[in-house]
């Protein structure tokens, strides 16, 4: 593939940053689901120890 046409490259570098941005978002997912889980799990500790 060959990216001398100024339109490919274009889209090169959109599909790029898609990706990127694709993987953030889903990072981001993760880092939020992982500490609500650990949110969880101290609060179930909390209300073991208590209760």
């Amino acid at each position: 593939m060959t990216l001398k046409s100024p339109n490919l490259r274009i889209l090169f570098i959109r599909f790029l940053f898609f990706m990127l941005n694709d993987s953030f978002i889903a990072c981001y997912f993760k880092v939020k689901a992982y500490s609500l889980i650990q949110r969880y799990i101290y609060f179930a500790q909390v209300v073991f120890i208590l209760g």
